[in-house]
């Protein structure tokens, strides 16, 4: 049975209603980023959650990621590294005698900021890999709609070195070489905006391990994906408000 690693910008998940819906999404490992938590928040969602949470807050405004643990499957769960920014955590455990590294986060809008961001967290790019969430930069032209202007980016550049140098590799575009996906939708002008920057990387051995990595909205699928040791899935987002990455 493959593991469901699955990911989200939330767009705060302090309503218990929004919560309860997403947990009931059929994934083994949900990955959030915009959790907009804080550390009683999380205490009260402890008590009604059957897993492990481990987060990293931001207000009750901003920010905030987590990494919930939805099956026994997964085991030697171990927090590696959480900031204090709510911007990344680092979980490293085991699934089927394969250890494994998940890194989610929740890069900055800012483009300086975002290349210093990048380039701090790559320490943690080690060993069995996945760094999954919201990167907020495209990383090709063919990852922007027709209304969107692929703009320069140094935090994209660093981020480019950092594949390179860490061997890592965006499994979705490896696997949907020719395609178009968008992970993020806005409203500009009356113009529909799209944009794919919510990614996941991961390192050359854990490629073997992938069957497959979408784009789903709002929801997946209740099913088992045979043969495979991770299926990776990330959301679809509307966004209400203007700025940011188109």
């Amino acid at each position: 049975m493959a593991l469901i690693l699955f990911s989200i910008n939330a767009n705060g998940l302090r309503s218990k209603e929004k919560r309860q819906s997403m947990l009931s999404w059929q994934n083994d490992i949900l990955c959030v980023q915009e959790t907009r938590w804080d550390d009683s928040l999380v205490e009260d969602i402890k008590k009604d959650f059957v897993g492990q949470i481990f987060s990293s807050n931001g207000t009750p405004r901003a920010r905030g990621v987590a990494v919930l643990i939805k099956t026994d499957r997964v085991t030697g769960v171990n927090l590696v590294y959480g900031d204090k920014e709510g911007r990344v955590i680092v979980i490293d455990c085991m699934y089927e005698t394969k250890n494994l590294r998940i890194i989610n986060i929740y890069a900055p809008n800012g483009e300086k900021e975002r290349k210093t961001f990048f380039i701090e967290i790559s320490k943690w790019w080690e060993g069995n890999c996945v760094i999954i969430g919201d990167f907020n930069v495209a990383m090709t032209p063919t990852d922007v709609s027709k209304n969107n202007v692929f703009k320069g980016d140094v935090s994209r550049g660093a981020l480019k070195d950092l594949i390179i140098t860490k061997q890592c590799l965006d499994i979705w575009r490896l696997l949907h070489p020719w395609e178009r996906a968008y992970s993020r939708r806005q409203i500009v002008l009356n113009r529909l905006k799209q944009s794919r920057i919510d990614l996941s990387l991961v390192t050359c051995e854990v490629v073997k391990w992938v069957k497959s990595a979408e784009y789903k909205t709002n929801t997946i699928p209740n099913r088992d994906i045979a043969d495979s040791i991770i299926s990776i899935k990330q959301t679809v987002r509307d966004m209400e408000r203007e700025g940011g990455y188109g």
